[in-house]
């Protein structure tokens, strides 16, 4: 080929679409929902269908970042910016693609690019210091009720999700109904400390942040009761302390955030 005639196939080259690339849903419907409605729904379907019914476009826009939701105690660190007339409405979005074997990560693909084609969304990542939590190592050893293990309930629980099994399996990993007695809670599971650091989440009102430098899986287990109750339990916090020889401890540090720089209304069907 000669120097001009490559020059002329990189030309044609770079003047392509970069959403001709894109993972895209063939089919998508998108409206506002019906006012007054109470019930709300939505995620990932089978093969390549999506659907959210009654959803606010932030949780929508969360979900297909993997982000957590507005009912997460990290929703409002992790996600941020953006008007919030427009995030705060709620939208029917029922969209398929051709494929039947999309897996999630593909068809959270095409909700990014629904959301980038439908509602203009710019959005970008961003390393700010906010007020955090760390897990840090509360002495030179863990405490008693923690240890080393070849159990990991994340990938257990995966592997269930991937075959539509109902979550099953070694007690280590989910806690019975009847454990939950007298106002004292169980609390266990078994992988990483990235895991623990993930089912302790819930307990605090911003980020947590592993400190703690340990690696491998692990396995745990205690209880704790709620500060209203009179069970014989510790407190979470004193329960950590005591029984996995780790603590908390409040900083300000770096923490990834999703900023929505700017989002519209979405275009007609």
């Amino acid at each position: 080929m000669t120097r001009v005639g490559l020059f002329l196939v990189l030309i044609l080259v770079a003047g392509l679409p970069l959403t001709s690339q894109e993972p895209r849903f063939e089919v998508a419907s998108v409206k506002r929902s019906a006012p007054n409605d109470s019930s709300s729904s939505g995620g990932f379907g089978p093969g390549a269908t999506v659907r959210f019914f009654n959803v606010t476009l932030r949780n929508i826009i969360a979900a297909a970042y993997d982000l957590p939701d507005s009912n997460s105690p990290l929703g409002r660190f992790k996600l941020v910016g953006g008007p919030s007339a427009i995030l705060s409405r709620h939208f029917d979005i029922d969209a398929r693609a051709p494929a039947t074997d999309a897996d999630l990560r593909q068809k959270k693909a095409m909700l990014r690019t629904l959301l980038t084609q439908r509602f203009k969304l710019r959005i970008r990542s961003e390393v700010r210091q906010v007020p955090i939590y760390v897990l840090t190592m509360a002495r030179n050893e863990l405490g008693p009720k923690i240890k080393r293990s070849d159990m990991n309930c994340v990938t257990l629980r995966a592997e269930q999700m991937r075959e539509n099994k109902v979550p099953k399996g070694s007690s280590q990993c989910w806690a019975d109904e009847s454990e939950y007695v007298r106002g004292a809670r169980p609390f266990r599971s078994a992988g990483p400390i990235s895991h623990l650091v993930d089912r302790m989440q819930d307990q605090f009102d911003r980020p947590l942040i592993d400190g703690t430098g340990l690696t491998g899986n692990f396995e745990w287990s205690t209880r704790f009761r709620s500060p209203s109750s009179d069970a014989g339990a510790p407190l979470f916090m004193d329960a950590i302390q005591q029984d996995f020889g780790l603590r908390v401890e409040g900083r300000t540090g770096p923490y990834e955030v999703f900023v929505i720089d700017s989002v519209d209304m979405p275009t007609p069907n």
